[in-house]
């Protein structure tokens, strides 16, 4: 049997983009939110600076990513709209949560107009990160709608609805 030789030529591979991707917490671990019920997680977005200023103005959407404990590894400002709507890309969601190891995560939107209501696009939304979601293993523990009033807050998952 003859013996075959290869050359390996580098010219004539094809370029291939190197992806490094780093998630690296800044909070100390016993320093870090335990998420208990809806409330939690709609005060912890509703705390942020850009969601203070904004919450009446034009929609914006969170998601926070947790651990096994309920433990917040991360907040993730996902997109921005503008008065009526929001449009989400829901691998920016899954990305975050791979990223960050989460095993659960909850997302947050607000409703400039006041209303609580889920619109059929929040439904769908829901449903959609559910099922994607439950194929990764990780649970979507919440989706929440929040308004300027912090007594009007609607929650899927407090609701039945997940």
């Amino acid at each position: 049997m003859e013996s075959v030789e290869y050359e390996y030529v580098t010219e004539t591979l094809p370029i291939v983009s190197e992806v490094s991707l780093r998630y690296k917490s800044k909070v100390d671990q016993s320093q870090r939110k335990k998420v208990l019920c809806s409330l939690d997680v709609a005060n912890i977005v509703r705390s942020f600076g850009e969601m203070q200023e904004n919450i009446g103005f034009r929609e914006l959407f969170y998601a926070v990513m947790l651990n096994k404990s309920n433990t917040v590894l991360a907040a993730v400002k996902i997109a921005e709209g503008g008065m009526n709507s929001v449009q989400v890309d829901v691998r920016m969601i899954m990305q975050a949560a791979l990223l960050t190891a989460a095993s659960a995560f909850a997302i947050v939107h607000n409703h400039p107009s006041g209303s609580i209501s889920p619109s059929r696009e929040d439904i769908r939304m829901t449903n959609r990160l559910k099922e994607i979601g439950d194929l990764l293993d990780i649970q979507l523990i919440d989706s929440i709608i929040i308004t300027e009033d912090p007594a009007r807050t609607y929650s899927f998952s407090d609701e039945g609805r997940l």
